[in-house]
């Protein structure tokens, strides 16, 4: 039986030598913990081999080599649990993770992530992401993203390679571009020349220079949009639209696909086939520029998020705020809002030679026509002359005898609407007059007569750089500039009066300070009645009725009491005077004869009720029928005090 022979290693051993005669020691080598320092290397020279077992490195440790680069766990974990980088000496990083491809600056940015399958960046694909303004995303099918703003949560990333590329970017290395299509190549079957850009003139197609099932695909470029290409088959005869032709010209925009079958045969395609001229491109980069050609379509969408705005006049843009279009007038200062607002081109000729200024915006009216213009002058709310014709605001300022816009209908902007302007202050909603006081001025003060009310418009934002007015300009009217008014000669003291015959309304005379028997279309004034009843009244004598009426609101009386009366022709004339001791709030006496019609008059004057002294004017009342003279403290039929002293008296006439 063999001898067993036990060694155990516990420090670093280099060489172990054993003698043994063969088949009589058995020698067992057994570690006791040691193991040294000993590199890959070192223990691989011995011929020992991982025994088929995977080398196990954790995520801190890392495959050096001699130039210091590593190989390693990646860095960054995207999900793939970091994957596996290789690390250059200079801290590039190129890693692999869950099939997708990161190359990393010296920073640990990501400067281009490939074969990302089909999936489009989007918003996180951020900083935190390890991405920055410029890196790139490239798709399998090859279109490629590039960020532009790498904010947290609110990355933006834009096509970067939606361009077409010109023949240098799609032939093959060492190949050119050729000064003809059938140039300095040797061509091999089924050969693709992609988007070759044929400028102008004629391109002779060699049939013999073409293999079978070559394909030659590109559009037809030019500055000149009013460039066409020939091309010329070289006695071969190709196929358009089933149709067999020997040339066929393209214009600028069109692109084409031509298919060499065989000898002999060509198939023609032509897509966004244009009539004549065209659009170069779609998806512009910078204006494109038609020259003095039209724009015929059947309807034109604008963006309704501009970035570009526009400043040059005769320029277009869409204005989201007011919702509608935006044309830059010209000048170039001034910006109509289509369909929301109206202006006129005027000549300046205001008579004191001053210029019309924006930051004023003076009220302007019409004065006359030059140079088929309308000339303006300042308006004022003075007289018919100065403000009948006002016609709007100056919306930029227009130097004397020079022209400019004024706005007629629409907001006027960005100008100082708090008031101080005018010494007042303005809120949002005002309404604004043409001002009395200063010529071309406006005003909130409401004018009135003999000023003319016209009003401006509105305020719609009071601010002191940025204010709007709406301009609305209503000039009103003069009496006599009613179409259903005919004034004649107007006089003092005349009345509107109505002529149901002719529809219309005239002035008239309706008092005169006279009386013409049969005349019933003018009434005598005050002055013509009092006059004829005193000519009545010289030839009859008064009648004292103080003791013969009954008084009733009185319990005694002063020396001042009477009553006297006189009749003239069918008129009963009364002059009276009652003071005394009230003992009732009633006061009343009786004439002779009775009212032939309710007569209502304000000829008492009360002197005093109750004992205090009131001197105002009272009503006195007769009832149709009746004798008796009612008298009231005033026109309301206020009773009197029932007690003190208690004194009217008056005039009047009843009919009798």
């Amino acid at each position: 039986m063999a001898t067993e022979i036990d060694i155990a290693v516990t420090t670093t051993t280099y060489d172990v030598t054993i003698v043994a005669e063969p088949n009589e020691y058995i020698v067992n080598i057994t570690t006791g913990g040691g193991g040294g320092n000993q590199t890959l290397a070192q223990t691989l020279v011995l011929g020992n081999t991982t025994g088929g077992e995977n080398i196990l490195i954790n995520d801190a440790d890392a495959i050096e080599l001699e130039n210091t680069s590593l190989l390693k766990k990646g860095t960054y974990d995207f999900g793939g649990d970091g994957g596996i980088s290789r690390i250059c000496s200079n801290q590039y990083e190129d890693m692999w993770q869950s099939g997708f491809r990161h190359v990393f600056d010296q920073s640990g940015f990501i400067r281009h992530s490939t074969n990302c399958f089909d999936v489009i960046p989007d918003s996180s694909f951020d900083n935190t992401l390890r991405f920055k303004i410029d890196s790139l995303w490239t798709l399998d099918d090859g279109t490629t993203y590039k960020c532009t703003d790498a904010s947290t949560g609110a990355a933006v990333w834009e096509i970067y390679n939606n361009f077409i590329p010109n023949l240098t970017q799609v032939l093959t290395v060492g190949d050119k571009v050729f000064d003809a299509i059938n140039g300095d190549r040797t061509w091999q079957p089924a050969d693709r020349l992609k988007y070759w850009q044929v400028q102008s003139g004629v391109q002779t197609l060699d049939d013999t220079v073409f293999p079978d099932n070559s394909l030659i695909e590109g559009v037809i470029q030019n500055d000149d949009i009013n460039a066409t290409v020939t091309f010329d088959f070289d006695g071969v005869t190709p196929f358009y639209l089933d149709q067999a032709i020997s040339t066929v010209t393209l214009n600028v925009g069109d692109f084409f696909q031509l298919k060499h079958l065989y000898d002999g045969v060509w198939i023609l395609t032509v897509t966004n086939k244009s009539t004549g001229g065209g659009v170069p491109y779609t998806g512009a980069t910078q204006d494109v520029n038609l020259g003095e050609f039209g724009l015929l379509t059947g309807n034109i969408e604008f963006d309704n998020t501009p970035t570009n705005i526009p400043t040059a006049a005769g320029s277009m843009v869409w204005n989201d705020t007011d919702g509608t279009v935006d044309l830059k007038l010209k000048g170039g200062n001034v910006t109509l809002q289509i369909g929301q607002e109206n202006v006129i081109r005027v000549v300046n000729k205001t008579a004191t030679n001053v210029n019309l200024l924006e930051a004023n915006y003076q009220a302007v009216r019409v004065t006359g026509a030059q140079g088929q213009r309308l000339k303006v002058d300042l308006a004022q709310a003075t007289s018919d002359t100065l403000s009948a014709e006002t016609i709007g605001l100056v919306t930029e300022t227009i130097n004397n005898n020079q022209e400019g816009f004024i706005t007629t209908s629409g907001l006027i902007r960005n100008v100082n609407t708090t008031g101080s302007l005018q010494s007042e202050t303005w809120a949002d909603g005002d309404i604004l007059y043409l001002s009395p006081t200063v010529a071309g001025r406006i005003t909130k003060v409401k004018p009135t007569a003999p000023n003319h009310l016209v009003i401006i418009g509105y305020v719609i934002h009071a601010h002191a750089t940025q204010g709007s007015i709406f301009v609305k300009v209503d000039n009103g009217y003069e009496l006599d500039e009613l179409h259903n008014v005919k004034i004649t000669t107007a006089a003092n003291g005349q009345a509107l009066t109505y002529t149901s015959a002719t529809d219309i309304w005239e002035n008239k005379t309706i008092i005169q300070d006279s009386i013409t028997d049969g005349v019933t279309t003018v009434a005598p004034s005050q002055n013509a009645v009092f006059d004829a009843l005193a000519l009545k009244t010289d030839k009859t004598s008064w009648v004292d009725y103080t003791a013969i009426s009954t008084i009733v609101g009185w319990s005694s009386f002063t020396a001042n009491k009477f009553i006297w009366y006189k009749i003239i022709d069918g008129i009963m004339f009364v002059n009276f005077c009652l003071e005394g001791t009230s003992n009732a709030t009633s006061a009343n006496f009786t004439l002779p004869n009775n009212s032939a019609l309710l007569s209502i008059t304000l000829g008492a004057f009360i002197i005093n009720n109750g004992g205090i002294t009131t001197n105002q004017a009272g009503r006195i009342e007769c009832a149709s029928g009746s004798s008796t003279i009612n008298v009231f403290r005033d026109n309301t039929q206020t009773a009197f005090t029932a007690s003190g002293l208690k004194r009217v008296q008056g005039q009047f006439f009843i009919r009798i």
